[in-house]
């Protein structure tokens, strides 16, 4: 793992979680400032953004990737996704050990890439889309190694989640 980027609560122990999930070859750098303006209307979160797991090579001057982008076609990014999604699920379940709190106090933001996590960390893996919050800044949601949904612009399929 990389570098793990985080900004403390502005008022006393933790009651959420806010978890930035970048995009395909930046690192955990890039969003994590989002949290510094979020503080004064979340005073008691803590804000974390990490590299994601592999080096991109496409950013060889440490840009990170959850997946691999080669043809960019649905069954790639399902197979990335799953490939990634062991990796964001023993990370979220670390942090939320570490400041004591239960996935109804998590909210994964992703753009791009990191949003494909994000989605696949709620709809697809151990936990349930009405207990994560999560805030799509772009990217899609795969299910079953169809396209569900664009966030980049227009929806073209949808399926009920």
């Amino acid at each position: 793992m990389g570098q793990i980027y985080h900004i403390a609560p502005k008022e006393g122990a933790p009651t959420s979680l806010v978890m930035f999930l970048h995009g395909y070859g930046a690192n955990g750098q890039d969003l994590i400032s989002i949290g510094h303006e979020w503080q004064a209307i979340l005073p008691n979160t803590v804000f974390i953004s990490a590299d994601a797991p592999e080096p991109c090579a496409m950013n060889p001057f440490g840009g990170f990737q959850w997946f691999d982008l080669t043809m960019r076609d649905p069954t790639e990014y399902w197979r990335g996704v799953n490939k990634a999604a062991p990796f964001l699920n023993e990370f979220i379940d670390e942090q939320l050990k570490t400041y004591g709190l239960s996935e109804d106090k998590l909210a994964l933001v992703g753009f791009s890439q990191g949003t494909m996590m994000a989605l696949a960390e709620a709809m697809l893996l151990e936990r349930t889309v009405d207990r994560v919050r999560v805030v799509a800044l772009g990217g899609a949601a795969y299910c079953r190694q169809d396209i569900v949904g664009a966030v980049h612009g227009v929806v073209r399929r949808r399926c009920d989640i």
